[in-house]
């Protein structure tokens, strides 16, 4: 992408305001960001909502240049959807970023296995360890870790990357120039030194509830796999968890330290529907060696919470398959079948008798599987009315519910 073309970038993102997918929707039919620009300003609004309409007409290359201005006094790097150094893997998600505001340069991230890295805000003494322990070595050995920059695991996460010499990226859920948390800046410059400190929001943007809902898809997306440390059932992690899942990415739970306790109830409930427990970092390590080994490298000291011998389960010489090996060859036939399955019992489902929102959300299910979230942006309605229609499908027998609140046909 050339700097002429980021201009429409920046345009598009004033127009419809970041972590908005109605741009995407409205903007389907063109191949470049450039055309859907000209159509507008020729006249162009199939689609549009009378407000929609009047914001991208009011929206302007003159603003757009003023902000890409600002952004080169101020050394904040501006990335469009298309520009080098755009993580590639956010391209494929649902509602990826239109524009990344970055400190610190972000091209290493196409280059490197990234791992994110969630949990409480509050944590315990264990999870500052577990946490640090696993960042510090898992960066020695080659990976990246992108977090959200918030108090307690994240902050640990991003400090024991620095600590261990690696790369980090924080996903921010406001502007790049904003303060948050407070008395933040130091790490961020750190960061910013090694990584990169990113938002899909303008460089002076307050944070807000949803827009740190938001930053967590970003923080999913850009990672090849999801870990939680720390999380109550009521912890924001778990919305990372669930991007995590329908994005298709691996999630790695670190077992509770006392299964008893409110503050682990959140990752014993991920472990219990599926996640991969994680005892140290080579467990990670071990599950992305195939496809990584090229950038990924085993330190001497790789081995820091076991004794490697020949008794252990996890470090034995005749190491099993790896898990996600295993998985992936069991998903990848299971799923054409279900695919295939899919596609023959789709003219048997009668759909008589269901309501036109039922009968919308089974035609959106035999296409693939669906999160509630997407099921509710795709069909412009509710989540909660669009969670009750699933339960009744699913007491039905017609759609089985999956681990993250995604849901398929049965």
């Amino acid at each position: 992408m050339t700097d002429y073309n980021l201009i429409y970038w920046v345009w598009l993102t004033i127009a419809f305001g970041p972590a908005n997918p109605r741009k995407w929707q409205l903007g389907r039919d063109f191949d470049e960001v450039k055309e859907f620009y000209d159509a507008i300003q020729s006249g162009y609004s199939k689609g549009f909502t009378e407000q929609e309409l009047k914001n991208a007409r009011a929206a302007t290359l003159k603003q757009a240049e003023g902000i890409l201005s600002y952004c080169e006094k101020h050394n904040i790097n501006v990335y469009g959807c298309d520009s080098p150094g755009y993580p590639m893997m956010l391209k494929d998600i649902y509602d990826p970023p239109s524009v990344l505001f970055s400190m610190g340069d972000l091209g290493f991230v196409n280059n490197s296995p990234t791992l994110g890295v969630v949990g409480a805000r509050n944590m315990t003494e264990y999870t500052e360890k577990v946490t640090g322990c696993i960042c510090e070595n898992i960066v020695k050995n080659g990976m990246v870790i992108i977090s959200g920059f918030a108090k307690g695991v994240d902050s640990a996460a991003h400090t024991a990357a620095i600590r261990g010499g690696g790369k980090t990226v924080a996903v921010l859920g406001n502007g790049v120039e904003y303060e948050y948390p407070p008395d933040s800046h130091d790490l961020k410059v750190q960061i910013s030194c090694s990584g990169a400190v990113i938002s899909e929001y303008f460089p002076q943007t307050k944070p807000t509830p949803v827009s740190f809902k938001a930053r967590n898809r970003i923080l999913s997306g850009m990672s090849s796999a999801v870990l939680v440390t720390q999380a109550s059932k009521a912890s924001g992690s778990l919305n990372t968890a669930s991007h995590a899942i329908s994005q298709g990415r691996d999630l790695f739970c670190v077992p509770p330290a006392d299964v008893f306790s409110d503050d682990y109830a959140g990752t014993a409930m991920l472990i219990r529907d599926g996640a991969i427990p994680v005892f140290s970092h080579t467990d990670i390590l071990y599950e992305y060696y195939s496809e990584f080994a090229h950038k990924l490298r085993f330190t001497k000291d790789t081995d820091v919470y076991w004794d490697k011998s020949s008794s252990s389960v996890f470090f034995a010489a005749d190491r099993p398959v790896s898990k996600k090996a295993a998985s992936k060859k069991k998903a990848a036939e299971p799923k054409k079948k279900e695919n295939d399955e899919e596609h023959t019992e789709k003219a048997s489902i009668d759909t008589s008798s269901l309501s036109e929102l039922q009968q919308k959300i089974i035609a959106q299910l035999e296409k693939s599987q669906c999160a509630a979230d997407e099921l509710a942006d795709k069909l412009q309605t509710d989540i909660s009315q669009i969670l009750t229609e699933l339960t009744s499908l699913e007491m039905t027998g017609l759609v089985v519910s999956l681990a993250g609140r995604r849901f398929r046909l049965a």
